[in-house]
């Protein structure tokens, strides 16, 4: 099979519309952003998130997903028949004053643009001629296309029935939602569309509880549109910037986010996360470069696509794509391996729970000095010893979490044990 079947699948629209969309749609300043040092992508980001140039490729970057021990496979977003290009995880160099990791040779495979990890190990990419399906260890392709033909885009994973969900085009042009459950080869209609509502669609993506979808709305205008489960329009949220990758953030706050392609980065807050009602619209960050599709990993950090790259030291590279991290707190879709970490005398609580008492832990990979802090809550169900909690870390191959509670009581300090689990967010 031929490297790629066409060009990228990426396409800027019209500089009118967009200047269009920006002046009617403008939104808000972000809450508390602040500048951000040398080795970021973007000069301003929300306070209370860490970002870092976590890999550069000498390629454009649309859709990611993971090897299971945690590697990150990337595709240079073409139509169909495209290769993959590996990022390990280990070792990293040193580059102009930052740490990254460097792409590997990129492998054969058939991937378009869109990508996606699926519960059952494999992964998954939207081409021109349907769905094609990839081992995630190697990235070969293993078989498909199936399914109605696709716009090499949106994918994702239902995490309710486990089906793939992928953009097309119906026959009048509209975007089209397909739906496709892995091992069948046909496809069958979730949503159509009409002209007026979508004629370009990127990334989607389905919010932690699986009732409704995101789509990054690219055309006729720029908007954030939401489904229901039943392929319904809830609504359209318009945007000052052109979107593309799609994310959730499921610790206090919540919202959602987008990776937009003028260097910004726009954030959602739906009230009570009822996306029925209109959200406050605000831009989570502001001057890195053109953004592509992301997704989010087993440490709860987004990871997203650059069109550019800026180390640490201020020098920038139009000729290398970046992919950027940003921490913490958002949701693994469905299919991503996650790490849960529970107490030894307990079972895990959900993300973000807070009964009772507040505490600050640090989770570790006993393979490595990697670590990474958060907050959480945790339920005193006899008293602090047998309390639990559950919390994404890092530690792919297990590890230990040490919790200490910081209520004003006396401080208690508890074992964790770190378990994988492979099924998606809580």
């Amino acid at each position: 099979m031929p490297t790629s079947r066409g060009s990228r699948a990426k396409v800027r629209l019209g500089l009118v519309s967009g200047l269009m969309a920006a002046a009617l749609f403008a939104p808000n300043a972000a809450p508390a952003a602040h500048a951000a040092p040398g080795d970021q992508s973007f000069t301003t980001m929300s306070a209370g998130f860490g970002q870092d140039l976590w890999g550069t490729v000498p390629s454009f970057v649309g859709g990611m997903a993971f090897a299971p021990n945690g590697d990150l496979w990337a595709d240079a977003c073409v139509i169909g028949g495209g290769t993959l290009y590996p990022f390990h995880v280990t070792p990293t160099t040193a580059v102009n004053g930052s740490t990254v990791r460097l792409a590997a040779a990129p492998v054969s495979s058939d991937a378009g643009c869109g990508l996606t990890n699926h519960p059952d190990g494999h992964l998954y990419s939207n081409t021109d001629a349907g769905v094609t399906e990839l081992d995630a260890t190697t990235g070969a392709a293993i078989a498909g296309p199936f399914g109605h033909a696709g716009n090499a885009l949106g994918i994702a994973v239902d995490p309710v029935s486990h089906d793939l969900f992928y953009v097309g085009n119906d026959a009048a042009g509209a975007i089209a939602i397909f739906r496709l459950t892995p091992g069948q080869t046909t496809s069958t209609v979730f949503a159509d569309l009409t002209t007026a509502e979508s004629t370009f669609a990127d990334q989607i993506a389905f919010d932690p509880t699986g009732h409704y979808l995101f789509i990054s709305n690219r055309a006729p205008n720029f908007r954030l549109t939401v489904l229901d489960n039943t392929g319904a329009v809830v609504q359209d949220v318009p945007m000052a910037h052109e979107p593309d990758g799609i994310a959730f953030h499921t610790l206090a706050p919540h919202f959602v986010v987008t990776n937009d392609t003028d260097g910004t980065m726009t954030r959602f807050d739906f009230g009570l996360d009822d996306y029925t009602k209109a959200p406050t619209v605000t831009t989570f960050a502001s001057g890195g470069f053109r953004g592509d599709m992301s997704v989010v990993g087993s440490d709860g950090c987004l990871y997203l696509a650059q069109n550019g790259t800026r180390y640490a030291n201020g020098t920038t590279s139009a000729f290398l794509d970046s992919i950027v991290h940003i921490c913490p707190g958002f949701a693994p879709p469905t299919g991503v391996a996650q790490i849960t970490c529970a107490n030894r005398r307990g079972g895990a609580m959900p993300d973000g729970a807070v009964i009772g008492y507040e505490m600050v832990f640090t989770c570790s990979d006993a393979a490595s000095t990697a670590a990474w802090t958060g907050s959480g809550g945790f339920n005193p169900l006899s008293g602090a010893v047998a309390s639990s909690m559950s919390y994404r870390c890092n530690a792919l191959s297990g590890g230990s979490v040490t919790a200490t509670q910081t209520d004003g009581a006396p401080p208690v300090t508890l074992n964790f044990i770190c378990v994988r689990s492979t099924i998606g967010p809580p």
